[in-house]
Parts: structure tokens; C-alpha cells; sequence
């Protein structure tokens, strides 16, 4: 199991992904640029399937921990946890293009009645 003082000691190598594991498919990766994913790697409907839990240290041990059995809950109630999590950003990008949507509404209606 990972520690917070292991992770500190594993260095980024030039043009090579360090994998290090944790425990219950959480894998830890640190690219070439320094930056650390947890990965949680996991079987759905026969096919091996990754889903990125978070930046570390942003994201804690204990914080990746908690994720992998949010998304072992989906698993095991036969959702794939990759697709709720693109659900979601797809549902924050048309939040913020509806938010642009009525900005873009008020300075219109703003120009219109200076005219």
C-alpha cells in the first residue's frame, strides 16, 4: 500500500509512465512532467476499463480510497462509472454554455435599449 512519504520519494523519469499500485485495483501514475493520477483499473462487462479518480495530492489517499468504492457501487449495479462521469461533464459544459447564453442575452437587450 502507498504512503504518503513512498509517493514523495518516486521521481518522474524522462519520456516513461512510473506506475506504482496501491491496493484493490488503485494504481498510482507519475508522468514524465511530474503530475500524479490515480487510476483505478477495473473490469466492466468482460473488458478491462480505467477511470482517472483524481490528481494527487489533490487527491488524497484516503480521497481515491472513497471514489474507487463509489465507482466499484456503480459497477456493481451494472453502470459503467466512466459514462456517469462524462455524463456529468457533459451536463456542467451546457450549464455554463446556457450561463454564456444569457449573458450574452442581457448585454443584447442592454444595447438595444441604449439605441
Amino acid at each position: 500500500m502507498l504512503t504518503d512519504e513512498v509517493i514523495r520519494k518516486l521521481k518522474p523519469e524522462r519520456g516513461r509512465i512510473i506506475y506504482a499500485t496501491h491496493h484493490k485495483g488503485i494504481q498510482l501514475s507519475l508522468e514524465p512532467s511530474g503530475t500524479f493520477y490515480w487510476r483505478y483499473h477495473y473490469r466492466f462487462k468482460g473488458a478491462m476499463q480505467t477511470l482517472i479518480l483524481g490528481k494527487y495530492p489533490q487527491v488524497s489517499i484516503k480521497a481515491a480510497e472513497r471514489r474507487r468504492a463509489q465507482a466499484r457501487v456503480l459497477i456493481d449495479a451494472g453502470v459503467n462509472p466512466r459514462t456517469v462521469l462524462k455524463h456529468e461533464r457533459s451536463q456542467v459544459r451546457i450549464d455554463e454554455i446556457d450561463k454564456a447564453i444569457r449573458e450574452l442575452e442581457r448585454v443584447k437587450r442592454a444595447l438595444i435599449a441604449e439605441h
